[in-house]
């Protein structure tokens, strides 16, 4: 697979870019906290957040296949980019009712927990050329290169719904929902 170039970000290992991009957007999230005067952004329809619906346009981005869903009920290949639920399922199930501590248990931030070559991370998780699948899913941040696992996901819808003004500003989705209603 061909690397992309970028005037950015030139030399760097794909997985490497990631983590850099991953930190780079944290620390932006982190310092716009900061600011009064920057309005909330609701993310829906991207398919690291919300839910894929790219089964039903002709596109060659489908996740309609093994490995995808392999922690979804009845293991089913569900078009999503993930081994099971996604952020959006996360925080419509969350429905504020619950109260979680919440800690981190991810330990491997590196690698992802599919595909294949380097860090597993180099291609997709593709059937047919038997990828490297890791037993403990909910120790990994990335499934793929891109999208992060079930486990990832959850932590982050929490964090959305019920997290304090450090994570979450002006208010959290659970606050929004209450004062929506």
């Amino acid at each position: 697979m061909a690397e992309m170039s970028s005037s950015l970000l030139p030399s760097m290992s794909p997985c490497y870019k990631r983590n850099w991009l991953l930190s780079w957007g944290i620390g932006m999230m982190l310092v716009s906290a900061l600011a009064d005067d920057v309005p909330p952004v609701f993310l829906f329809g991207d398919s690291t957040f919300d839910v894929e619906t790219n089964d039903c346009i002709p596109t060659r981005a489908k996740a309609n296949f093994p490995y995808n869903g392999i922690d979804f009920p009845n293991a089913l290949a569900t078009g999503r980019f993930s081994n099971g639920y996604n952020n959006a399922d996360e925080i419509v199930s969350s429905d504020g009712i619950f109260n979680l501590m919440l800690q981190l248990d991810i330990t491997n931030i590196e690698e992802a927990c599919s595909g294949q070559g380097t860090l597993n991370a180099e291609e997709p998780c593709f059937v047919d050329d038997s990828p490297n699948l890791c037993p403990n899913r909910g120790e990994y941040l990335f499934w793929d290169l891109f999208h992060p696992t079930q486990y990832a996901t959850h932590k982050a819808a929490v964090t959305l719904f019920t997290g304090g003004p450090t994570f979450v500003v002006p208010m959290n989705l659970g606050q929004l929902a209450r004062a929506s209603a």
